[in-house]
């Protein structure tokens, strides 16, 4: 589904029958021809990356203020929130 989908139950379920290797491969290919997202944590990553990429090709730099924003995310904070003690697992 779209990320932008609403989430509920039954995404839950089939990413769950997904990841446990219960779906058939039939199925699998069906789902992600509707634009089914497997993980959202990798997506929301990938799109964050894309927006401190693009807020790094206008800037020049990525000490962004938390308020700072490219491609409608919210870069600034997320970028806050990476370099927190802890993030990376140091």
């Amino acid at each position: 589904m779209p990320y932008e989908h609403q989430e509920g139950a039954w995404l839950s379920d089939q990413r769950r029958s997904y990841r446990a290797g219960t779906m058939s491969s039939t199925r699998a290919n069906e789902l992600e021809e509707l634009g089914m997202i497997w993980d959202t944590a990798d997506t929301q990553f990938a799109e964050n990356l894309a927006a401190a990429r693009a807020y790094y090709a206008e800037a020049g730099t990525l000490a962004a203020p938390r308020h700072a924003t490219a491609l409608d995310k919210p870069v600034g904070q997320w970028l806050t929130n990476l370099r927190r003690p802890g993030v990376w697992g140091s």
